[in-house]
Formats: structure tokens, C-alpha cells, sequence
């Protein structure tokens, strides 16, 4: 899987997509909801959140998930703090 099918996947039809190392997992929205929901950015400390109306970015650490706070519509979900042994990272997204 190339990195363009995993961000089409992505912005395509996502409520939550963990993203790591190996690959994506990526649960449906409803269609309205996904056709109305987008994010950008996606990285190891953060995501933009460009339509949702919350977005939250996180962080896997030893099998933890660590969650950054919620963004509002066109504000950025931050890490409060650099996690150096995180194994993967996501969004998680409220339409």
C-alpha cells in the first residue's frame, strides 16, 4: 500500500484511523458525515483539524493510547509532550 492509497484512505470516509509503522486501520463514517469531515497534517505530534467538529490526535505508548487534547474546527490537536517510544499515532474524529 503506497503512502497516497493510505492518505486517500484517510481522508476518504475515517471516524478513527490509527496509523503506525506497518499500515492503516480505518473504521467507516457515514457517508454525510465523512463528505464533511477533514483533517491535515497527520504526524507523530499532531493533526490539523480542517471541518470536524473536534479532532484529536494520539499516541501509542507501550500499548497505551495517550491522547493529545480535542481541536476545535480549524485549530491543531497537539501532544503535550514529545512521547520518544510512541509506536504508532492517529486521529480521532467527531463529525
Amino acid at each position: 500500500m503506497t503512502i497516497r492509497t493510505k492518505l486517500a484512505a484517510l481522508a476518504g470516509a475515517t471516524a478513527l484511523a490509527v496509523t503506525g509503522m506497518t499500515g492503516v486501520q480505518v473504521a467507516s463514517a457515514p457517508p454525510a458525515a465523512a463528505a464533511s469531515c477533514t483533517t491535515s497534517g497527520l504526524g507523530w505530534w499532531s493533526v490539523y483539524n480542517q471541518s470536524c467538529s473536534s479532532a484529536r490526535h494520539f499516541n501509542r505508548v507501550d500499548g497505551v493510547r495517550k491522547n493529545a487534547p480535542w481541536a476545535a474546527k480549524k485549530s491543531t490537536s497537539r501532544q503535550p509532550v514529545c512521547w520518544a517510544n510512541a509506536t504508532s499515532f492517529g486521529v480521532e474524529l467527531k463529525a
